[in-house]
């Protein structure tokens, strides 16, 4: 029986290789059962796609920070605190689920989640994303560092040695591996038109849904990254929404740095 644990990673791909998710039924306001659960696919895959980006965009995972960063996070956050001098709000996941349906907001934290998941496992196993979607249950049946010497020994040519080791957790690899290189499905991509099906599902407020939904993830990653590097617990509650509109990146070098620099004292005449 096929597999469907994993149905919303099924994707198509384009001339370039891309993994890309097309639209295939139009758009109506009268949309009937079936249209609708392939609207509700179609927006979970987005939305697992945009947590599998935050994994490679955002940089959070890196807890490194130099004190006299950290101590100027804390200082100005308290300085700006007194002043009050408040960044822009962002939803709660509480305001989030009163407003749009508790039942929608788990759906799409589910969807991030394991959009997540598959790219940490596609980087520690360094297998493409698609591969990456069907072995992740696997990693919990058999433990990732299994499934990493069976990739490892496909990878090397040790076909015969993997599958003498790990039976038909090996011949599921090398399979999945063969169709990749035969389709290209190796790189992560997502069309305008997929993304657009945030929208369509969830009605005429789907684009301010959408933003604060993601404004609130980011907001997240931010504070697990902020306190991670040592950051007291009030600052990284302050700073956390400046990060909320823009990814890592963008944050530390356009928006972060004017506040953070230290005040210098006027020159003396």
């Amino acid at each position: 029986m096929e597999k469907s644990s994993h149905h919303l990673w099924s994707a198509e791909t384009d001339e370039t290789g891309n993994v890309i998710i097309n639209r295939s039924v139009a758009e109506r306001e009268d949309l009937d059962d079936a249209e609708k659960e392939f609207a509700r696919a179609i927006a979970a895959s987005a939305w697992g796609f945009f947590g599998a980006r935050l994994v490679d965009s955002n940089g959070f995972d890196r807890a490194e920070m130099p004190a006299a960063i950290r101590d100027r996070f804390n200082i100005v956050a308290k300085e700006l605190q007194n002043d009050s001098v408040e960044p822009q709000k962002v939803q709660s996941w509480i305001e989030l689920s009163q407003q749009y349906g508790t039942d929608t907001i788990n759906d799409i934290r589910a969807s991030i989640v394991n959009g997540i998941q598959v790219r940490q496992v596609s980087k520690d196993l360094n297998v493409p994303f698609i591969i990456a979607a069907d072995l992740l249950s696997d990693c919990d049946l058999v433990g990732k560092e299994n499934v990493k010497e069976v990739v490892d020994l496909i990878r090397e040519g040790k076909v015969e040695q993997a599958e003498k080791n790990f039976g038909k957790l090996a011949s599921k690899v090398q399979k999945l591996f063969v169709e990749a290189r035969k389709t290209g499905n190796h790189k992560i991509s997502i069309d305008d038109v997929a993304a657009k099906y945030w929208e369509d599902y969830y009605g005429e407020y789907g684009k301010l849904f959408v933003k604060e939904v993601k404004k609130r993830v980011r907001a997240d990653l931010a504070y697990e990254w902020l306190t991670k590097c040592g950051i007291d617990e009030a600052a990284a509650n302050y700073w956390k929404n400046y990060f909320a509109d823009s990814d890592y990146g963008k944050a530390l070098v356009e928006v972060l740095p004017k506040a953070l620099s230290p005040k210098k004292d006027k020159e003396e005449e």
